[in-house]
Order: C-alpha cells, then sequence, then structure tokens
C-alpha cells in the first residue's frame, strides 16, 4: 500500500491579519491619546479657574483692608505675579518684611504658602516667585491709575491659556480665545 505524504498545516497568523490586528491596536492606541488630552485639558481648566477665584478672593480681603488693589505697572499685565503674591501672603504690609518676621501681619491667601504649594501654582522663592496657572503659564494682573485701559474696573486678573497668547488691549482678538478671565 502506498501512502500519500500528508501536509502539515502551518500554524500562525497571516501577514494580512497581522496588519489588521495592528490597525486596530493603532485606532484604539490614538482614541486614548486623544481622551486623555481632552482630559488634561479640562482638569487644567478647572484648576486655573478655581485658583483665579482664590486669588479674586484675597484681592478683596486685601482692599477691604487696604482701601485699594494692588497697583502695577505693566499695562499686559506681565510679570505681576511676584507683586501679587506680596500683597497677599509674603509682605502684605508692605514694611520690607516677611510674613516669617512679622507676627502682625496679615494674610490674605494661605494657599500661596510656598511650604505647602496646595496648589502647585508657586515657583521661586521669596519675593522672587511666579504664580502659575494649570498650564504652566504665568497668571496675568494688572491694576492701572487710568481703568479705562482695562477689561474690568477694579483689576484684571486672567490665565492666558493652553496657547501661552493673549492680547490684553483688544478683547476680540483671536489669541485671546482660549483665556481665562476672573470677572
Amino acid at each position: 500500500m502506498k501512502t500519500v505524504p500528508q501536509r502539515r498545516m502551518a500554524s500562525g497568523f497571516t501577514l494580512v491579519e497581522l496588519l489588521t490586528v495592528i490597525a486596530i491596536i493603532m485606532i484604539l492606541a490614538g482614541l486614548t491619546v486623544g481622551g486623555l488630552s481632552f482630559y488634561n485639558r479640562k482638569v487644567a481648566e478647572d484648576k486655573t479657574r478655581l485658583q483665579l477665584k482664590l486669588l479674586a478672593s484675597g484681592l478683596e480681603a486685601y482692599f477691604a483692608d487696604n482701601g485699594e488693589y494692588p497697583l502695577t505697572t505693566n499695562a499686559e499685565g506681565k510679570g505681576q505675579t511676584d507683586e501679587l503674591y506680596k500683597a497677599l501672603f509674603y509682605d502684605t504690609d508692605n514694611d520690607g518684611n516677611s510674613y516669617q518676621d512679622d507676627e502682625d501681619q496679615e494674610i490674605y491667601l494661605s494657599d500661596l504658602d510656598p511650604a505647602s504649594n496646595s496648589q502647585g501654582w508657586i515657583t521661586g522663592t521669596g519675593v522672587n516667585v511666579k504664580l502659575i496657572d494649570g498650564f504652566g503659564n504665568e497668571y496675568r494682573y494688572r491694576r492701572l491709575t487710568n481703568p479705562t485701559q482695562m477689561r474690568n474696573p477694579d483689576f484684571d486678573l486672567w490665565s492666558i491659556g493652553a496657547d501661552g497668547h493673549t492680547n490684553a488691549t483688544t478683547v476680540e482678538d483671536p489669541k485671546n480665545k482660549d483665556d481665562i478671565w476672573e470677572q
């Protein structure tokens, strides 16, 4: 009797099957990364809105004691958070002594304590502190002697948003589309 050699079936996946699985994995990974990006942006926006409310609350308490908001010199509001920090936490009575050296000093916003930094918004030390928003950009603050150059009559306080661009003088500028303002 003559036996016919049987062909063994090769086990494994074909190239088409492997490429299909890789394509599905890539699509799912893309959807996951996109979803995480949206989630991270939403968290940063919420954190920024909360911090703006805290800063505004501290400014209102400062105003109640001093009769005015801290003045700034930069009409763009840029680089003013160190003055804001000094006024609300570090040297609130403007006598040159820090909160550590002056027991009579009023602290208007205890969340600005660099020892805890519970909001994660402080970078730098001493009077060289910058207050950063949820996107990693420095907040903008201005209170000018001529309020017609400002958006609000008392003070302007805002985040320049995720894109890192703003135009403080023109409200309708497309650079302002993701800015977050404290009203």
